[in-house]
């Protein structure tokens, strides 16, 4: 089978808007992102005292063309393990006891990568 494409005309305006994409950054968007990831994790995260769903921060990190969002909980800095995640998978106790999982870190994300993607499509095509 042969196939055979011709085109006319030029691509100068395409190849100017495409290279002006390839260089642009979402950060703000990401922010957004960011932000929105924090307050869902907090608002979602089993609470006895609250230190735990207050200690929810995020990270915007650059390298090279790829942004890196991460999402970290830092309450509780003494202790050896994360809390947030002991809570998710559940643990075993100082006197032999056993704490089930409480999973909600994936559920608290799932409306955040809803609209993250919408988010920094529309960033980048400003």
């Amino acid at each position: 089978m042969k196939i055979n494409i011709q085109t006319e005309g030029e691509f100068s305006k395409i190849k100017g808007w495409l290279s002006g994409v390839v260089n642009r950054s979402p950060v703000p968007a990401l922010r957004e992102v960011a932000s929105a990831g924090e307050k869902s994790l907090a608002d979602n995260t089993p609470r006895d005292t609250g230190e735990t769903a207050s200690g929810w921060v995020s990270d915007i990190t650059t390298y090279r063309n790829n942004n890196v969002v991460e999402w970290m909980n830092v309450a509780h800095p003494e202790a050896l393990v994360n809390i947030a995640k002991i809570i998710e998978t559940g643990h075993g106790t100082g006197t032999g006891g056993y704490v089930p999982p409480n999973p909600y870190i994936l559920n608290s994300m799932d409306s955040v990568w809803d609209t993250a993607g919408t988010k920094v499509s529309k960033e980048l095509l400003k």
